[in-house]
């Protein structure tokens, strides 16, 4: 049985600031219950969108095409408030790319 291929994995966080506050502070549940589910929802799409943009054209010219059509981070698993996306890098661009696109 062959090992695996070296790899190395990127993993990134994003979570609603204050959020526990922000719940222990609504009254109507529903409120902040829909508040999370817009952030589960959203963010993904935005991550995704914001990463095409930027890969796209003469915007990151050093991508590979695989990076470009293939490298963003995909949702992995959520925690409470906190939404965890990862990725396999390739390369450094790849790794800017991913970094920048979270600012």
């Amino acid at each position: 049985m062959k090992p695996p291929g070296y790899r190395v994995r990127l993993f990134l966080s994003v979570d609603l600031t204050g959020s526990t506050a922000y719940k222990n502070n609504t009254v109507d549940t529903l409120q902040w219950v829909k508040t999370f589910e817009t952030f589960y929802r959203a963010f993904p799409t935005r991550l995704k969108n914001e990463y095409n943009r930027l890969a796209d054209g003469d915007n990151a010219p050093h991508l590979a095409q695989e990076e470009k059509e293939h490298g963003c981070p995909l949702l992995w698993k959520t925690i409470g408030d906190e939404i965890l996306f990862c990725c396999k890098l390739t390369s450094l661009p790849h790794l800017s790319l991913c970094a920048y696109n979270l600012l």
